[in-house]
């Protein structure tokens, strides 16, 4: 696997948890909000690492 495709599938991961947290946020009654702040914390995480792989850094994994 490239970095290339490295990056794209941590891209997608980072999407799947935008989607999370829209669904918890926007079609949930009464709203998530903890859960919603959890992923889209996450996606921006992924989002970042996805973007040190694009630019050939390679992240620290989780201690």
């Amino acid at each position: 696997m490239t970095a290339l495709d490295l990056a794209q599938e941590w891209r997608r991961y980072a999407k799947s948890d935008l989607n999370t947290a829209d669904q918890m946020f926007y079609d949930v009654n009464p709203k998530e909000t903890e859960i919603s702040c959890y992923h889209t914390q996450q996606c921006a995480e992924k989002s970042l690492k996805a973007y040190l792989i694009s630019k050939k850094h390679r992240p620290s994994p989780h201690p």
